[in-house]
């Protein structure tokens, strides 16, 4: 039987609506895959193939190479998840993965000097039950933590210091590496009508902010423990939910 765990999509999942992460993880029904998702994943993979050349041979990916990665990465997941669009969505989902990963490419790469790519963490702690997964982006050379985001448009410039993906990045470099990052990045590529990016930087998160997270992950799963499953019904939450049906009938 596998041991139960938490991550950071987990923790907000449960947050945003404690019946939407019932379905998906308590129930596990399927969750379709929309254009934005369809997206980020594509272009996630196709700069991971990017940074992973990099960390390893120190050369930048052509541009050519990277966009045959992306094409195949985007048709794979098509066939992959059964995903059915028209032509012309199809198109211009394609188009616009297209440009966000070039300009990774042209703009973030060059600049970028990864040591760790996807970097793997299986962490207990004794407020938790669960053991805490999940995987660093990017850790750089120089001990920096960086997370890439797709987005429709720019973050505040102060998002960075409250971002929870990064919070669990933080802690779990700690107890990693005996020691914080140096710090802590994000690297937005905006979806509009022509794409660009947003590079926001901040130092490591304090040890009252590592507390904090450490405190939610437990009382989160303490109440995932306890089957409280409540709907959080808000236009926002609703009107991007995938198990609309099934909360209706709950």
């Amino acid at each position: 039987m596998e041991h139960p765990y938490i991550s950071v999509s987990r923790i907000r999942c449960y947050l945003s609506c404690s019946l939407k992460y019932y379905f998906r993880y308590e129930l596990k029904l399927p969750s379709p895959m929309n254009g934005a998702l369809l997206i980020g994943k594509a272009v996630h993979s196709s700069v991971e193939a990017a940074l992973r050349l990099k960390a390893e041979r120190k050369i930048d990916m052509p541009i050519d190479t990277l966009m045959d990665v992306y094409s195949q990465n985007f048709h794979q997941l098509l066939l992959t998840d059964n995903i059915d669009l028209e032509g012309k969505e199809r198109s211009d989902l394609k188009d616009t993965g297209y440009g966000l990963t070039k300009l990774f490419g042209k703009e973030i790469l060059p600049k970028k000097n990864p040591a760790f790519i996807e970097h793997e963490f299986n962490l207990s702690f004794e407020n938790v039950p669960y053991v805490f997964k999940g995987f660093i982006d990017e850790i750089s050379e120089d001990g920096v933590l960086s997370d890439l985001k797709t987005a429709a448009k720019s973050w505040s410039e102060d998002s960075i210091l409250t971002d929870m993906q990064l919070s669990g990045y933080c802690l779990a470099y700690k107890h990693i590496f005996g020691k914080l990052p140096k710090g802590l990045r994000l690297d937005i590529l905006i979806k509009t009508k022509t794409p660009k990016t947003q590079i926001l930087t901040c130092g490591p998160r304090d040890e009252r902010i590592l507390e904090r997270f450490l405190r939610i992950m437990g009382n989160t799963v303490a109440l995932i423990d306890s089957k409280i499953f409540v709907p959080s019904e808000s236009v926002f939450n609703c009107s991007t939910c995938d198990y609309g049906e099934e909360c209706r009938k709950f």
